[in-house]
């Protein structure tokens, strides 16, 4: 199957549990032919029985991540592509954030985007949020908006 990572972009993956919305997963491979190693596990939706270790799921709210985290988090601001991504822990405890996340003993990095609800869309604070700028969980505008997880993505690191 090829499943569509960003707009204009499909690639070959695996889909588990297809058809329950709860369990699915799609499953990115380093080498499609072989489906030996796996390079990338997401989970979309509106909710999901996955979670990390540190309970991180679907409709987790920036607010519990920042709660985790210990320190403000820095994310991207929202947009058509891809918006409201974590990007960094800034030093907190969920340093699989990232790209300076742990290498050698837990081998992943986790993406999490998060999103408004749709009906805060015309407000002031959302207005604040647009844009390919990066914010503070702590800025007032996130607090307000208190953004949920919509997407996990899981990239496992090859050792």
């Amino acid at each position: 199957m090829s499943f569509e990572l960003e707009p204009g972009e499909t690639v070959p993956a695996t889909t588990l549990f297809a058809n329950d919305s709860t369990r699915r997963a799609i499953v990115l491979w380093r080498d499609p032919e072989t489906r030996a190693s796996p390079e990338t596990v997401l989970i979309r939706g509106e909710r999901t029985l996955w979670r990390t270790d540190k309970g991180i799921t679907l409709g987790t709210p920036l607010a519990t991540l920042r709660r985790l985290n210990g320190k403000p988090l820095t994310l991207t601001g929202f947009g058509p592509n891809l918006g409201g991504t974590v990007l960094d822990c800034n030093g907190g405890s969920l340093t699989e954030f990232g790209q300076d996340g742990p290498r050698g003993i837990v081998g992943r990095m986790l993406v999490v985007r998060v999103e408004p609800d749709p009906a805060l869309r015309d407000t002031a604070a959302y207005q604040q949020t647009i844009g390919e700028s990066e914010l503070s969980s702590e800025s007032d505008a996130m607090r307000t908006l208190n953004p949920r997880a919509y997407d996990l993505m899981v990239e496992i690191r090859a050792r």
